[in-house]
């Protein structure tokens, strides 16, 4: 159950019931069930302080913290970015039925934005108005000047091998290392791209 505050009372006190006795009855049903599962709750609020002003049972939080695990902010957990983000990479991967690939190591801005972000949005949930807000004033590409996920994908990929470029001084064997890409692929990428080779290249 994630966001176990969110529960209304009425339905804490039903769900309480459920927790209680371990019998339940389907919606429409007539009789009760026996059940055997394993009970996992997750809220990012203080349920004491919500048992206080009223918005939490009491008796439900007792039932629920038998054994309670307290996770740290993001930003107190750094190590876990990238298999945050190899994790979401699979995930779309999956969903859009295409090979799975990982982040390469060479790209620190994507860990630093989101350092960034845990740390300048404290402990509530990040909104998406503040996310766009940080990536911006990091001088990240607006997303919203796209009309597609295709341009977006191809206008970020631009961006950040120029970037890439101007970095290296203009060495695109160099900047093809930093992207963590053959020489050969960087040159079919900014062909593709619209890049102008015979303009950066000084390699």
């Amino acid at each position: 159950l994630d966001e176990i505050s969110e529960m209304s009372l009425p339905l804490q006190a039903k769900f309480l019931r459920v927790v209680e006795s371990g019998r339940v009855m389907p919606l429409g049903g007539k009789a009760e069930y026996d059940t055997d599962v394993r009970l996992v709750a997750a809220s990012n609020r203080d349920l004491k302080g919500a048992i206080d002003k009223g918005s939490f049972r009491q008796d439900l939080l007792f039932r629920l913290n038998v054994l309670p695990i307290k996770v740290p902010p993001l930003r107190e957990r750094s190590g876990d970015i990238r298999l945050l983000v190899d994790h979401f990479c699979g995930q779309y991967a999956r969903k859009a039925n295409k090979r799975s690939r990982s982040i390469s190591r060479n790209i620190r801005e994507l860990k630093n934005y989101v350092e960034r972000i845990m740390i300048l949005t404290g402990d509530d949930p990040v909104g998406e108005t503040a996310v766009k807000a940080i990536l911006q004033q990091a001088g990240a590409t607006d997303i919203g000047s796209y009309s597609s996920l295709r341009q977006a994908t191809d206008g970020f990929e631009k961006d950040y091998i120029i970037r890439a470029i101007k970095g290296a001084d203009g060495n695109l064997a160099r900047a093809a290392r930093s992207l963590g890409l053959e020489r050969s692929h960087l040159y079919k990428k900014m062909k593709s791209l619209d890049i102008d080779v015979g303009e950066h290249r000084q390699d």
